[in-house]
């Protein structure tokens, strides 16, 4: 919501400061994927119920 309100709300748009702050969130969008794909990676799935195949 900051990097929208810097970049329509602002005269002149602040776009280094809104830069900087979406580059954040892509790094901890970025890190959140890998950790998902780690821990998914390693996990065991099974049927919940009835014949399995």
């Amino acid at each position: 919501m900051r990097i929208v309100n810097l970049l329509t709300f602002s005269y002149p748009p602040d776009e280094d400061l809104a830069l900087g702050l979406s580059a954040i969130v892509m790094v901890f969008v970025g890190i959140s994927y890998y950790v998902q794909f780690r821990i998914l990676r390693s996990a065991r799935f099974g049927s919940i119920g009835g014949k399995g195949g």
